[in-house]
Order: structure tokens, then sequence, then C-alpha cells
């Protein structure tokens, strides 16, 4: 699946312009990358409420793993790996 242009700019609207795991933005050198929470391979959507906005480190961390994020601790990655190890 591809997110729309529109979809796009809303998400990074949405998301302030910064990844939503560490909080950097293109200022500090993010590279932004447009990411599903849910991988379309694992049945994700193109809906809003699925694309969420990552730098190119934290996708490329993430891959297809489904976060749930109310329980990410946004700006604190060491947090998130515990769960993870």
């Amino acid at each position: 699946m591809s997110v729309t242009q529109r979809t796009r700019f809303l998400i990074f609207q949405c998301d302030n312009h910064r990844c939503q795991m560490r909080g950097k933005a293109a200022p500090d050198g993010a590279r932004l990358e447009v990411d599903h929470k849910l991988a379309c391979a694992n049945g994700g959507t193109d809906e809003i409420t699925n694309p969420w906005l990552l730098c190119y480190e934290c996708n490329r961390g993430k891959a297809a793993l489904y976060l749930e994020v109310e329980k990410l601790y946004v700006n604190n990655p060491d947090n998130l790996l515990k769960k993870y190890r």
C-alpha cells in the first residue's frame, strides 16, 4: 500500500514533524519517514490512525514489529528496547 501525498502531509502535521519514538526533527539531522504502526505485511492499512512519523534509524530498527503505541516511551528508546529484549 502507498500513503497518499495528502495523508503524508497530515501525518507530518499531526506528528509535529518529529520522530514519534525519539522526538528528533529534521533540524536535528533526522531523516523523517512515514511508517505503518502495524505493517502492511501484517494486515495494516493506510487509514489515518495507522501511519506515523519515524526517523530513518527508528524505522529500520522497528522493521515489521507491531508496537503498542500507547505503551511507547517517546523520547526514551531505552525503555522501549527493554520491552522487546
